[in-house]
């Protein structure tokens, strides 16, 4: 089921690219042109975009990877919600006060767990 992998991409693609738009945005109302001048505004919207783009190509490599070995579309379909949910929950944290929050710690378990449960079923479906 690629398919579910494609989806995946293609919201993740969106959703960074409106983080992107948002950095472009927050850019142009403190007029800092280059990395965030010290603004925490701007650190905030930078990390939150800087995240989803470090994290996701590993998760949808590894999931596309399980689809093409023939992966249970049932969990195809959940590890890709856990992780999105995951990497959303990163987002509305990055820009919540104060920044240390347990929403940030939340995220990170749900976005690499669901990773690690996709590699490990990979590995299942390799040696099994």
């Amino acid at each position: 089921m690629p398919v579910y992998a494609a989806a995946y991409a293609a919201i993740l693609g969106i959703v960074i690219a409106l983080l992107s738009l948002n950095v472009s945005r927050v850019r142009a109302g403190v007029d800092i042109w280059f990395d965030d001048g010290g603004n925490e505004r701007l650190a905030r919207a930078r990390r939150a975009h800087f995240t989803l783009i470090e994290i996701s190509p590993r998760f949808l490599l590894v999931l596309l990877t399980y689809a093409l070995l023939g992966g249970n579309a049932t969990w195809l379909l959940w590890l890709g919600i856990v992780f999105l949910v995951g990497r959303l929950l990163h987002v509305y944290a990055m820009f919540m006060s104060p920044p240390k929050n347990p929403f940030r710690a939340i995220a990170g378990t749900l976005s690499l767990g669901a990773t690690v449960v996709t590699g490990v079923l990979i590995l299942i479906k390799v040696w099994a």
